[in-house]
């Protein structure tokens, strides 16, 4: 299946130094690292204007920026947000002048930046062209089951057999790594996103970040995406890419037909509609892929056929390439 945003050929250590020499903190890439992507409550960016102390009790700063762009929270000319300026702390050394993109999450009314997750914008123009691409004007980052595969270190199907809940450890016992290496049949992360989701006893497809780059306490980290399973959706239907997966040797058993009309039961919620909705399925009209939540853009034609939208209702249509021309110049469709 297709990639949705082209991933670094290699992974860049960003190194935050002062006086020359090297900081306690190393940063991973971010532009495919994501415990800053998908969880962060602001994503923009901007040109530092002004850097001003706090009377916070621990030293900090606040940092105003100039707003270029947001793709993610408030979208206003400027923002601020809390930093340590502390480099060993994993925090940005900001200066004035610097343009970045910047990642921040809300502590009440304040934004705090991001441990690792601020980056100068000419390292990262392939992240910036992601977030052009999947960001809406509703500030939705539009997940897929390729981007979910992508950005994740381990994924995996388990049971959660302890959770502490000073600690938001789960320790998941493991039936089947799908993606990541995992020399143990059981698996420790922490699950602060999901405390109130799971509990002790339930089997899920877990979704899980590497985070041992900006965590002293935890290796891994359960995200949102995970989701439990159930006796009619295991983990492997719940991911949601068919017929093979990406790290998987390609396809080579025929699939019995899928009925046009069937509903997938296994699509978690976060997906606006039937991802792999197109695997194994007959022709299928236009109306109907509408009655299935088919996004627009991803309507498909059948036959060389092109799709058109009636002018009357805006409904799409299939029509042969040599009546096009005809139907838009009577101003029956537009393309």
């Amino acid at each position: 299946m297709l990639r949705y945003f082209l991933l670094l050929a290699c992974l860049i250590v960003f190194s935050y130094a002062t006086d020359n020499s090297a900081s306690a903190c190393e940063c991973k890439d971010l532009s495919t690292r994501t415990p800053y992507l998908l969880d962060s409550d602001s994503i923009f960016l901007g040109k530092v204007k002004s850097i001003e102390k706090t009377n916070d009790e621990f030293t900090s700063y606040f940092v105003k920026f100039d707003v270029d762009k947001v793709w993610n929270g408030s979208n206003t000319k400027e923002i601020v947000i809390r930093s340590s300026l502390d480099t060993g702390m994993c925090a940005y050394p900001f200066e004035v002048n610097q343009t970045l993109v910047v990642h921040a999450s809300k502590d009440g009314k304040i934004l705090n930046e991001k441990g690792c997750g601020t980056l100068p914008a000419e390292y990262v123009t392939d992240y910036i062209e992601f977030l052009d691409e999947h960001v809406d004007s509703d500030d939705n980052i539009h997940v897929v089951p390729e981007i979910l595969w992508d950005i994740h270190d381990v994924i995996l199907d388990g049971t959660i057999v302890e959770y502490d809940s000073k600690t938001w450890a789960y320790h998941i016992k493991i039936h089947q790594v799908f993606k990541g290496s995992i020399n143990s049949n059981l698996i420790s992360a922490e699950g602060f996103d999901v405390v109130n989701y799971f509990k002790k006893g339930d089997r899920a497809l877990f979704y899980i970040y590497d985070i041992s780059p900006v965590s002293t306490n935890y290796k891994y980290k359960i995200t949102a995406y995970s989701v439990k399973t159930s006796p009619i959706c295991d983990a492997r239907s719940l991911i949601q890419i068919s017929p093979t997966l990406p790290n998987e040797n390609p396809f080579v058993h025929g699939a019995p037909t899928i009925p046009v009309d069937w509903v997938d039961p296994c699509v978690p919620k976060y997906f606006s509609y039937d991802p792999d909705f197109f695997n194994f399925r007959e022709s299928i009209a236009p109306l109907k892929q509408l009655k299935h939540k088919i996004p627009l853009d991803k309507i498909r034609c059948y036959d060389d056929k092109i799709l058109l939208f009636k002018n009357s209702d805006g409904s799409p249509t299939c029509v042969k390439p040599q009546t096009v021309q005809k139907l838009v110049e009577r101003g029956w469709a537009k393309p």
